[in-house]
């Protein structure tokens, strides 16, 4: 689980590419891990749990952000961002299409962290945040899914990832 990460990260440097894989997936992984350390350190599981969640959120940070640099680099953008009429919108309009995922992400995930803090001290909350946590990285699968039958691929793609 430590590496879960690594061969695809690989793979998009050895390919210059990150279009195999759901940027939406990299952030539901990452908003996955903050619920999971939250209820772990509300519960006082091991601090291994928590560090492993660190762990785990600062690498989907830079997962996200070579997925971001490369399709900024090949300036071609993977078709689960990409609106029918791509080529007629201005390119200012295209990039606050590609960040609107971004944004909400950051929102959902800050503002959840700062309620979490004032509402954990309810015992049945860590687990409901364990729970969604548990949702989150169920649903997060499906993302990718539909990439790869909208590609019709998955050429590009590390099996070792997903094992």
């Amino acid at each position: 689980m430590v590496f879960v990460l690594m061969p695809q990260l690989y793979i998009n440097f050895k390919n210059q590419s990150s279009e195999a894989i759901s940027l939406s997936l990299i952030l539901l992984w990452i908003v996955g891990d903050i619920f999971s350390m939250i209820s772990a350190q509300a519960k006082g599981i091991s601090y291994t749990v928590i560090y492993i969640a660190w762990y785990h959120i600062v690498l989907g940070g830079l997962f996200a952000i070579q997925i971001l640099y490369y399709r900024a680099l090949n300036k071609s953008y993977s078709s689960e961002t990409v609106p029918l009429l791509w080529d007629t919108i201005e390119e200012q309009e295209q990039l606050q299409i590609l960040y609107s995922n971004e944004k909400i992400f950051l929102a959902v995930s800050i503002s959840s962290i700062i309620c979490t803090f004032f509402i954990i001290e309810i015992p049945y909350i860590a687990d409901i945040i364990g729970w969604i946590s548990t949702f989150i990285f169920i649903g997060s699968r499906i993302p990718q899914i539909y990439l790869n039958y909208q590609r019709k691929s998955t050429e590009g793609l590390s099996i070792y990832s997903f094992i």
